[in-house]
């Protein structure tokens, strides 16, 4: 398995590989938390700051999450 930096610098180390992708998932991870929570904010206000659909929107977003940890435990 080979890993390419940004650098240009060739490794063949699966521990860099590994240090690399995690990286990579923790940044995508934050991105999409950031993209979610926007979302959710302009539908929250879309619909007239409704209490009600706050409270189903943090339901769903609590079982995704909880969907989510059962996936990468498993994974591990």
């Amino acid at each position: 398995m080979l890993c390419v930096y940004s650098t240009g610098k060739l490794t063949l180390s699966l521990q860099s590989c590994s240090k690399y992708r995690l990286v990579i998932d923790v940044l995508r991870f934050f991105q999409q938390t950031f993209i979610c929570l926007t979302l959710a904010l302009r539908t929250y206000a879309l619909y007239g700051r409704s209490r009600r659909l706050l409270i189903w929107m943090g339901i769903i977003a609590l079982v995704l999450l909880a969907g989510a940890l059962v996936r990468v435990h498993e994974e591990f």
